[in-house]
């Protein structure tokens, strides 16, 4: 029976609002139960006495399921006058539910027969209030690309900002090689550490990502069956991942600039919320802005990269051509000077002699001074020979100054990298043994360049060495070179791995995608020009 009709007939106060015998009565009753709000009666605990058909559509219950439990509406705080004057101001309650509704509503208090009594009207704001946090998750992503300091603040920002307004517990944005596949970097908000890693492994076992999907099929993936994953051993790495966080679904979008894929955004929701229409459509429009964003600081750092080399080379080519050139002369002139007084027979302990002598050295070292920084600003071996030679040449001259056991172990065939990567490699190798000889005063240091043998396309760089070890995460004031190494790393879109021991360091950088197959084109092309220098 009606619990509104059953207290017009019998005059209680427990199950539906009083009513006198009159004939509007049976009008008011029939408009609460057709109006499509949610309308309700409370007793003087927030019970439900009474909650309308759309109410009950509201709430996901039966009126018999809702009676006698108490309702979400909190009381008017007494604190504020404001709402204590005007009980029927609008106010909102989140969580409703399965956790994920909504509710506007305004109530009245009045006393009957039975005390007092509470009519509250209310009806359903999730969507309303999903949009408005979606409209703020734009303005904060908008901010985040004026104002982040690198591509991986702003990855990591707007993945957080995704995760309120589509109700979803984990977001990755993922950057990928569009000719190897592989995964780049990525920014996460509500995932674990390793979680690059991990998928990048499930890639490896043949695992039939959401994520490749949408990124080669430039649309929207949707996956439903996560949990379904668990029994696939094609997701091993990732099946810990899944059972703890319960993911149920997965929504990856992808990353399109100016026609080129660069790689997706995915929501992960868990399994008692279902993505919606409205959220794909949030994200895709999300995935638009992060496309530009990573576009702008790839071309950025492009630009920033090649002028940079050109200003090197510039430098190195005035240094060679003037100061390099003096001090050249200034040391034959020396040494000159030298024999002549030989021949006259002056006073080799005379100050003269001593003086000339003492020249010569100072211009002898001045000269081998300038001669290391212009192989600094523009080592002619990795223009000439490529990464491996420049390596080589340089662990020769730290073993030789040094005293060390310095090993390169790598192929002698020249590594086929851009010259941009090329030049942030041996940075990165300079770097880290320059700390090798400077912190860990080891006796040997191996050097290992090669393709990862797995993931064809990819190269790794390691340092090692035997020397003291350190505590890679703890902060190091007025020294720069890690970070200084990992920005170059993650210039070339890798990572750097720093792993420290009492029995000494290793310091690897693993980079996607960065050898690039020489055709047979650009062979013929490197030997006419090797050719050409050749030529006298």
């Amino acid at each position: 029976m009606d619990p509104l009709a059953a207290t017009q007939t019998k005059g209680a106060g427990d199950r539906g609002p009083r009513s006198a015998e009159a004939p509007g009565a049976a009008v008011l009753a029939a408009l609460v139960r057709a109006s499509a709000l949610g309308i309700g009666l409370l007793d003087a605990d927030r019970r439900w006495l009474y909650v309308n058909p759309a109410g009950c559509r509201i709430l996901g219950a039966g009126a018999d399921e809702l009676t006698g439990h108490r309702s979400p509406f909190v009381p008017v705080d007494q604190t504020d006058r404001t709402a204590a004057a005007n009980g029927t101001a609008s106010r909102f309650v989140d969580g409703v539910g399965d956790g994920e509704l909504t509710l506007e509503y305004v109530e009245n208090g009045f006393i009957d027969g039975r005390g007092l009594r509470i009519a509250v009207m209310f009806r359903d704001v999730s969507e309303a209030r999903r949009q408005e946090r979606r409209l703020a998750a734009f303005a904060r992503t908008a901010s985040s690309l004026a104002y982040a300091e690198s591509l991986q603040q702003v990855l990591d920002r707007i993945a957080g900002e995704v995760l309120p307004p589509t109700g979803s517990v984990a977001c990755a944005i993922v950057l990928i090689d569009p000719r190897t596949r592989a995964f780049r970097s990525a920014g996460t908000a509500g995932h674990r550490a390793d979680y690059l890693a991990n998928i990048e492994k499930c890639r490896r076992l043949g695992a039939p990502l959401g994520t490749l999907e949408a990124f080669e099929e430039r649309r929207p993936a949707v996956r439903r069956d996560l949990q379904l994953l668990l029994h696939d051993p094609r997701y091993a790495p990732m099946h810990e991942t899944i059972a703890e966080a319960e993911w149920g679904s997965v929504v990856v979008v992808p990353l399109v600039a100016r026609n080129e894929e660069v790689g997706v955004l995915s929501a992960f929701y868990p399994t008692a919320h279902e993505p919606t229409d409205a959220d794909t459509s949030f994200l895709a429009a999300m995935a638009d802005k992060v496309a530009i964003a990573v576009d702008n600081v790839q071309l950025l750092g492009d630009v920033e990269g090649k002028a940079a080399l050109e200003e090197r080379h510039r430098l190195a080519r005035e240094l060679h051509d003037s100061v390099s050139q003096a001090l050249f002369s200034m040391s034959l002139t020396a040494r000159a000077v030298q024999l002549a007084a030989q021949e006259s027979g002056a006073d080799p302990d005379g100050p003269v002699s001593r003086g000339v002598g003492q020249l010569l050295e100072l211009t002898q070292g001045a000269l081998a001074e300038m001669r290391a920084l212009i192989f600094q600003l523009r080592p002619e071996a990795l223009h000439e020979e490529g990464l491996t030679a420049a390596v080589r040449k340089h662990a020769a001259a730290v073993a030789a100054r040094e005293g060390l056991d310095v090993r390169v172990h790598a192929e002698e065939d020249r590594l086929p990298l851009e010259e941009v990567a090329e030049e942030e490699l041996l940075r990165v190798v300079q770097e880290a043994v320059h700390n090798c000889v400077k912190h860990a005063h080891p006796h040997h240091v191996d050097i290992r360049l090669a393709e990862v043998p797995d993931d064809p396309g990819s190269l790794m760089v390691e340092i090692e060495d035997d020397g003291d070890g350190f505590v890679p995460d703890a902060p190091h004031p007025g020294h720069l070179g890690l970070d200084t190494m990992r920005e170059r790393a993650e210039r070339l879109g890798g990572r750097l791995e720093v792993e420290s021991s009492t029995a000494g360091s290793r310091v690897r950088a693993v980079l996607p995608g960065v050898l690039h197959p020489v055709r047979s084109s650009e062979a013929t092309d490197s030997t006419d020009e090797a050719s050409t220098r050749m030529r006298p």
